[in-house]
Formats: C-alpha cells, structure tokens, sequence
C-alpha cells in the first residue's frame, strides 16, 4: 500500500480546493473526481435530551423517505423468529434489573452486559457469566464450590461466588457466555459470530465488562455517585433503545482516542514511553484504550478478518454503457421515495455483480471454516439486485448508527431488512424493476478512465474508513489497512451523514405519535403575514388558515396544499373576469347569475374581500358594498357592473359602454396593480 503521506496513486494526483474538498487528476491532468468539503454539523438535543452532533439542516435539501431498515434491531428471544419481532415487557423487565444489579451484603452485582450484534442479523448480543460446569472444568483455575445446603443455588449466588474462568481477565471473548436475546435462556452463539460495538474493541473497555459480569462488584468500577448516576441512566436509555429499535451501546469506562498522529493499521505498542512503565489501576497504557482488531480475528486462522469486508470498486475511475444509466434511472423513478443516486446504485451493482457471481456469495471466513471443516454453517441468502440497490445506502448507514466494527453480509442484511419491512405495507421492492442478467452483462463492458486502474480494481473499506464515519481507526491490523485518500476518493462514497436515514429508530405506524412541527411554520408565517391588505382574498383566507393550524398538522405537505389552493383560486378569478370583459366586446350573453352572483363574488375576492354566503341574490350589493366604506376599487368595481348590466338590458349600448368599462377596468387595476 502506499505511504498514506504520498499525495499520488496509479499516476493520479490530488489538488487542494479552498473549500476544504479536492480535485483528483488523471496522470495527464484531466480532471475525475471534484470532492466537496465535509458537511458543516451542528450541535442539537435528540429525542432524550442529549446534545448530539448533526449535519445543518441548510446542507440537505427536504425529501420524504420511506423509514427502511427501522426494524432490524427489534430483539426475538426465539431461535426460529416465529415469535413477535418485538421484544416482550416481561424480558425487558428482567434485562433492566440484570443491568442494575442486585445488591448482596452492600455490594451491586450485574449478570449481563451489551457487546454488539449477530453477524446473521438475528439480534442484540448479550454477555454474561459462563458457568462452571464438567464440560469446561479445564478452564478454571480452581474447583467449583460446594453446592448450596438448600439446594442448586441461584443465578445471582452463582455470578457472586462460583469459581471465575481463567480468560475473564483477558482481552477476548473466552470466559463468557453470549446470548443472542434478552434473557439468560435465549440462544446460546459462537465468539465469532458477534460483530462487537466498537467501543468493546479495546481493552480496557472489555476486561472491565468481563469482570463486572464474571462476579466483581459494580462498586469496583463506578466510585463516585456521580458514576452510579451515570451508570443507572444508561440503562434506561438502553432499555429504551430496546423497546424503540433504537441503536445502543455498551456501557463504556473510556472512550477510544482518535490518535489522529498515529497511523490506522500500526502496532503502536511501545510507540509511547508511558507504554514501557508499570502504571495502577487507574492509569493504563494508551495500547489498552484503542481500538484492536485483536478480538475479531481470535479463533480464526489464518489471522484475516472474520467477517464480510466491503470490497469496493472505483465508480468515479470507470466509464459505463448509457444503456446501463438509462436502465438505473428508470429504476430510481419506480421508487420516489428512497435516495436512489446514480453514484451509489453503481456501486451497489458492482457489489452485487461480485458477489452473486461468486462461487460461495462471498461468504464470511468464520463461516467457510465451518462449511469446510465439517461443522454447521448458514448459507449466504440471495437477493435480488432490485432490493440490493434500494437497500445498499442503508447497509453502510445502519452499520454507523449501530456503531459495529465490522460490516455484516450485505446480502444477509438486505435479506433481514426486506423480510422485516416488507410486515408492513408500502415497503415493497419488485424485482422485476431491473433485469439482473442485463445489468451483470453490462457491467462486464465498463472501462477504465484511467490506463493504469484495471476495472476490477477494488479497495477494502471497513466501517472505520468509510467517509464522515465517527468509528474510530482500527490498530494493530494487517488486514484493516486504511485506504489511501485518491482511491478512496474515486470510489464515489459521499459522507455518511447523507446515506441512508438520519437514525433508525421504529416509527409507529398508527401515527399515533403527532409528527413533529416543520421547520417552515415560523418563517412561512413571518412572510406571508407581511402581505398588502388589498391582497386576493384566497391569500389571506390561507393565511389564516396556517395560523390556526394545530401543532401536529404544521407539516410540509400542508403548506404546500394551502399556498396552491390560493394561487388556483386567484387564478381562476382572474381568468373568469378577462372572460368577462371579453364575453362583452363578442357581443356574448352573460347570464343574470353571472352578472349578480359569479362576477361580483370574483371581484370582491379580488380586491381582498370576503365571499358572500349562500342565499344573496345579488351579491354586489347585498355584501360587498356593506361591509366597509366605499374605496377606489369598490367605486370602480360597482361601475363596471352597472355597465355590464346596461348592456345586458340594451344591447344597443354595448359600443359606447365598451370603451367606457376598457377604461374603468385599467383604473381598477392601477389601484390595484401593487397588490397582484
């Protein structure tokens, strides 16, 4: 790989902008990739209070997205899934008391922590106290102890005082017990098939959860009332995050550095001089507090990642058939609500192309070392390219929200978020929208645009190299190598704050959550209350209408239903009284309704007054002209309808009385020119 400080790849060469973002050039200066600096953020409260980074509203433009992918994180405590999705009231009851504790002679003790998710999409993956038994006896280092006089002893008995195993102190997951579910009785998984939350990568994070769950007191760690508080409140966040398929976390003792002057990928141990002195408790070497792929790569030979690595190709250095673009646009337009960008559906057919026509679907390496050393293994599940492409943004922002180290299966994924969308109506994907076999033909007649980059170039990208991604840099790897910046760059990949979904928190789909107030309503307002009070009626009767709007119906779609209602209403006015006026000059009859109910109601709405209410019969004097004093308008108004009238009763009298109402009418709109 190249020194990430050489600013060429292939020939290529990298140009600053002043906006922070860069220009990548071809070896001949040709110009193939324009980047823009990273989105400018904000700080605001999410919908428990906290203060939490986010992208300004003004980098986005407002679309409505379907909430794919919303309930991927709903625990099932049934190995099969025939059970509801959601996690039952009586498991999250007894999950929250695990967390807190039970307190013994003065002390907490905790029998369960959070550690990440199933590599097979099946769940939250929950740590606890592996138990003594003659299966694992070789493993503690010291013999059970007498069985209680009353009997098998309790949960808690055992967590407090039954023998430890020996890996409990040690940076892996041996010495534990993982739960794919709440309870202590649900599914039983294998080391590898976790994907950890990145904050249980490094070491310090790790040993301290598997001490707390092995038997030491929650008092040990957390000394001050203030870290009880803290602890006790993340908690019920997390019991929240469960009942709302919200992402979680683990509860963390020290939050990994970035070491933004340390290179991803290097063994940085004894980098440091404070690494080679002996330090208490309370003052570790920086080696225990960063990220180390150490735990994904134990128990599988030889050391490679364990999982699915996103391998992906260089878009932005290829040229494409139109016939493809053309097929990918046509695609996006069956599915308006989801952001279908060209860049991002490329890259999501040359991911599916790799692995569809790969012999085993690219499955995992964990996984193949079971298929071929005899042991039980889980199929790779096929999609269809049409849910691959609707899905793929969705895989790496979900992956970010959930703050996995690793990405799982796309397929696996996408097959998991379709089966659990797809429940509810709306959410369908038709494979049949795009013909698989022509896009895997076509992809095979890409070129490159650069001489040096073959086609099938490819890099790897880990959730920690993936731009806008606040999962910190992996260390100590050989296989979780950061990518150089210009491949990086003609991969296409926007910032993550602009794929996917915003959080993937469950939606109600009853509504009976109001949603919640558009940002619009108070500059909308502002505005529009500053019209001419000689404006078109419709523009104030809207006005009105948005200021009495309820809170839960301030939405969008609203706004632009009551600013199109007065702008048809105004139109159609104005349209009706040129047909007027020219129904006279044509010698065209106009009807006695026209000429006391229709025509007058549309000049008065024009001039910014009220309609009249049913039953007047002529609705010029009845109304109109008793609701304030006579003005310009109204004068000239009631003298263009007495000569419409006029000629009405003596048609005669229609070529004097044409150029006299010409008249009156350009005085009427001078009046009220401003106001159109």
């Amino acid at each position: 790989m190249a020194d990430m400080s050489d600013e060429t790849w292939m020939g290529c060469t990298v140009q600053q902008k002043s906006d922070g973002g860069c220009i990548i050039l071809s070896p001949d200066s040709t110009p193939l990739l324009e980047t823009e600096d990273a989105p400018k953020t904000m700080s605001k409260k999410d919908d428990q209070g906290n203060a939490v980074d986010s992208i300004r509203d003004d980098e986005f433009a407002k679309f409505k997205l379907l909430a794919r992918c919303t309930f991927l994180s709903d625990c099932s405590d049934n190995e099969n899934n025939t059970e509801a999705s959601q996690p039952s009231s009586k498991n999250l009851s007894r999950l929250e008391q695990e967390l807190k504790g039970t307190t013994v002679n003065g002390k907490t003790y905790v029998s369960t922590a959070y550690l990440g998710f199933s590599a097979e999409m099946k769940g939250a993956i929950f740590m606890r106290k592996e138990l003594w038994s003659t299966h694992n006896s070789d493993n503690y280092s010291q013999l059970p102890l007498p069985k209680s006089k009353r009997g098998r002893r309790s949960n808690i008995e055992e967590l407090v005082s039954g023998p430890i195993h020996e890996h409990a102190l040690r940076f892996n997951l041996k010495g534990v017990s993982l739960k794919c579910g709440l309870s202590s009785s649900s599914p039983t998984v294998k080391h590898q098939d976790v994907i950890p939350h990145y904050l249980t990568t490094t070491k310090a994070n790790l040993v301290m959860l598997k001490r707390l769950v092995s038997g030491e007191p929650l008092e040990t760690f957390l000394t001050t009332p203030e870290d009880r508080k803290a602890y006790d409140l993340y908690v019920e966040k997390l019991i929240q995050g469960l009942k709302r398929g919200a992402a979680i976390t683990p509860f963390w003792f020290k939050t990994p550095p970035v070491l933004s002057d340390v290179p991803p990928r290097l063994n940085h141990s004894g980098r440091f001089p404070a690494d080679a002195k002996s330090r208490g408790d309370d003052n570790h070497h920086l080696t225990e507090f960063t990220c180390n792929t150490y735990l994904a790569t134990q128990n599988v030979s030889p050391k490679a990642a364990p999982g699915f690595v996103y391998v992906a190709a260089l878009a932005d250095a290829l040229e494409y058939p139109p016939e493809l673009i053309r097929l990918l646009q046509e695609f996006a337009l069956q599915y308006p609500n989801d952001f279908l960008h060209l860049r991002l559906m490329l890259l999501a057919c040359h991911l599916w192309v790799d692995i569809i026509t790969h012999s085993d679907l690219r499955l995992e390496c964990f996984m193949s070392e079971r298929k071929y050393g005899g042991t039980g293994f889980n199929e790779v599940p096929k999609v269809s390219l049409a849910a691959f492409i609707v899905y793929f943004a969705h895989w790496l922002s979900w992956t970010e929200s959930m703050g996995l180290s690793e990405h799982p299966h796309p397929f696996r994924f996408v097959s998991k978020a379709c089966e659990s969308d797809q429940a509810h109506s709306g959410f369908a994907v038709n494979e049949d929208h795009i013909p698989q076999d022509k896009v895997i033909a076509l992809i095979r007649k890409v070129t490159s645009r650069i001489p040096k980059v073959s086609i099938y170039e490819r890099i790897n990208l880990h959730p920690s190299s993936v731009p806008g991604t606040k999962i910190p840099p992996m260390h100590d790897s050989s296989f979780m190598e950061h990518p150089h910046r210009i491949p990086l760059a003609l991969t296409g990949l926007p910032h993550l704050g602009y794929l996917g979904l915003p959080n993937y928190t469950r939606l109600k789909l009853d509504m009976t959550q109001p949603p919640r107030e558009s940002l619009f309503h108070a500059p909308l307002l502002e505005s529009w209350s500053k019209v001419p009070e000689q404006t078109h009626w419709a523009w104030k009767h809207s006005l009105q209408l948005l200021k009495d709007l309820p809170e839960e119906e301030r939405q969008d779609e609203t706004f632009k239903e009551l600013i199109s209602a007065a702008q048809t209403q105004h139109n159609q006015d104005i349209s009706l009284l040129n047909e007027c006026l020219s129904s006279l000059y044509t010698l065209e009859d106009l009807s006695d309704y026209d000429l006391y109910i229709t025509i007058p109601t549309a000049f008065g709405r024009f001039i910014g007054l009220p309609p009249p209410q049913d039953g007047v019969v002529d609705a010029w004097t009845e109304h109109f002209l008793t609701i304030d004093e006579p003005t310009p308008q109204v004068q000239c108004i009631s003298m263009i309808l007495g000569h419409l009238r006029s000629a009405k009763a003596n048609p005669s009298s229609i070529p004097h009385l044409r150029p006299l109402i010409q008249r009156i009418a350009q005085q009427l709109m001078g009046t009220a020119g401003d106001c159109l």
